[in-house]
C-alpha cells in the first residue's frame, strides 16, 4: 500500500484515496475468491470422505455377512453330525 501512497500523492489526494479504494475492494473481491474456493474444496474433500465412509461400512457389513454365514454353516454340521450320531445309536 506504500507504494500506492507514493503512486496517488503524485496524482493527489482525492486520487489517493480514491485508488486505496479501488485497491481495497480488489483485495476484498480477492479474498471472497479465494474463500469460495477453499469453500468448494472442503465440499469435495467431505464428500470424498463420506464415500470412503460408506465402502467401509458396506465392506465391513460383507464381512459381516460372510464370518455368520461360516458360522451358521458350522452350526449346522454340527447338529447334522449329532444327528447322524444319534441316528446309529
Amino acid at each position: 500500500m506504500e507504494s500506492l501512497s507514493a503512486i496517488a500523492k503524485v496524482l493527489g489526494e482525492e486520487n489517493e484515496k480514491r485508488l486505496k479504494a479501488a485497491v481495497t475492494d480488489l483485495l476484498i473481491e480477492q479474498v471472497k475468491g479465494d474463500l469460495d474456493n477453499m469453500c468448494h474444496y472442503l465440499i469435495d474433500w467431505e464428500e470424498l470422505f463420506e464415500e470412503i465412509r460408506d465402502e467401509i461400512k458396506e465392506e465391513f457389513r460383507e464381512k459381516l455377512r460372510e464370518k455368520y454365514i461360516k458360522v451358521a454353516e458350522e452350526k449346522l454340521f454340527e447338529v447334522f453330525k449329532d444327528s447322524q450320531v444319534n441316528e446309529r445309536k
